[in-house]
């Protein structure tokens, strides 16, 4: 049986989680699998240029953007292609 005091502790609970996730900018950073395209670009790039570069394109590309800093997931990501395709 729930009583009326167990709905407002799973309520406030529920109300909670939602505004730190909120107010945090979990809900709206947009995490989710939106690089997995890069995949087939890279595989397809590997076909016709050597590891190295493409390892070099993507790592330039990633550095002229301004929007994250990250050139050693864009190596592990050409390897990771290459060797599991």
């Amino acid at each position: 049986m729930t009583t009326e005091r167990d709905k407002i502790i799973l309520a406030l609970i529920f109300i909670s989680v939602f505004l730190f996730l909120i107010l945090t900018g979990t809900i709206t950073s947009g995490y989710h699998f939106v690089d997995d395209h890069e995949v087939i670009k890279i595989k397809s790039e590997l076909q016709t240029s050597s590891l190295s570069d493409v390892s070099s394109a993507w790592v330039n590309a990633d550095l002229k953007s301004n929007a994250r800093f990250r050139p050693l997931y864009y190596i592990h990501r050409v390897i990771e292609t290459k060797v599991f395709g």
